[in-house]
């Protein structure tokens, strides 16, 4: 899909293989935020979701930047992998006794992940490494303050710990990474099938036990076909559109599309998507049933967060506002919140029927934006 001359980069098995644990992360936060369903429940699920994102999006900036065949890189991710899977191990109590342990494990993920990038670099490139690296390490090791003390203290503490490090990202905008975008457009497209994938996991696991009946099947096909419109949005047009969008532009500009498109225009769709699962496995665990006030929520917060990053998507990549889209997103979320005693199945249906028909009404129009662009 790309047109650069500089030669691309093929995800390898490896990459592969390292997703794997944070498969698993995923499912471990989701397990987190279904576990604790009050606001402080939510806002810590949310804040171990946003560290679990960023140590994976460094290993996507790295091997983007280095290659992903030398052998002391794949020694380097296979090292990493056992630190993310001890840090996984902790997520469902890293608000409470795990913190630590979770803290250490993030720790020591992205120690080595900005190691590895510093040592792999070109000298003459260490400059543009460290406007990003030497805040992050203020952000990183503030996480790991936070795994000492505890309760709403350590959430802020890792709120600010976050923020160091996302304006890191900020603070190294005017870098050139010789980002190679085909690799990195694909990269993150194969996360947000990690996070699409743990739906299927979810739901499944909470319909297995439970009766075969007209309200399960109901539930659990509603719960697929929202998944599926979810995919569909990202998969049908933007995901090209956002490769293309990082492959016309050259340098620092390259970089900053790179940063807005995919390592923090991605975070609100992974959080949706992340929310939702939790809320279609609630509903599929207790099909024929209304949602509860904390799944509901989950799901508005959902279907608003994974629409409202493809608008975003959508305009940064081409300039094109997906109106279809925001007026669907407004629909679900009022139907969401306006309708509470409807089962949790037939709320999916509803919503999956109206995403999906955004999708296709807005087709044409963005086939004809398509003709009429430029070359």
């Amino acid at each position: 899909m790309s047109d650069l001359t500089e030669p691309e980069l093929q995800v390898s098995p490896l990459e592969l293989f390292f997703d794997l644990v944070f498969v698993f992360s995923i499912t471990q936060v989701a397990q987190l935020l279904a576990a604790d369903p009050t606001a402080q429940g939510l806002i810590g699920g949310l804040l171990v979701l946003l560290l679990v994102w960023w140590a994976w999006s460094q290993y996507a900036w790295a091997l983007n930047s280095l290659g992903n065949e030398a052998t002391p890189i794949k020694l380097a991710l296979l090292v990493a992998m056992g630190a993310v899977l001890f840090m996984a191990l902790a997520v469902p109590d890293a608000t409470g006794d795990g913190g630590l342990w979770f803290a250490v494990g993030y720790t020591a993920v992205l120690l080595l992940g900005l190691l590895v990038y510093a040592v792999g670099l070109p000298r003459n490139r260490l400059p543009d490494l460290a406007w990003y690296a030497i805040p992050a390490l203020a952000g990183v090791l503030t996480v790991l303050i936070g795994g000492f003390v505890e309760g709403e203290t350590r959430l802020v503490v890792w709120g600010i710990g976050i923020a160091i490090q996302v304006l890191a990202a900020f603070a190294s905008g005017s870098s050139d990474y010789d980002i190679r975008p085909a690799h990195f457009a694909e990269r993150h497209a194969l996360f947000v099938i990690i996070a699409l994938g743990e739906i299927v996991v979810a739901v499944g696991l909470a319909a297995a036990g439970g009766e075969r009946d007209v309200a399960t099947a109901i539930a659990v096909s509603g719960a697929f076909l929202v998944a599926a419109v979810l995919w569909w949005a990202y998969f049908d047009w933007l995901a090209t559109a956002m490769e293309r969008a990082l492959a016309v532009v050259t340098g620092s500009g390259r970089t900053r599309t790179a940063r807005d498109l995919f390592t923090l225009g991605h975070i609100p769709l992974i959080v949706g998507v992340v929310l939702y699962a939790v809320a279609a496995e609630e509903a599929a665990a207790h099909p024929g049933d209304h949602l509860e006030t904390y799944g509901r929520t989950l799901l508005a917060l959902a279907v608003a967060l994974a629409i409202g990053a493809y608008v975003y998507l959508a305009y940064r990549s081409d300039r094109f506002i997906v109106w279809e889209r925001l007026a669907a997103g407004a629909l679900a979320v009022a139907a969401i919140l306006g309708l509470p005693d409807l089962s949790g199945g037939v709320i999916l249906w509803i919503v999956a029927i109206l995403i999906g028909a955004s999708l296709a009404t807005e087709k044409r129009r963005v086939a004809t934006a398509r003709q009429d662009a430029p070359a």
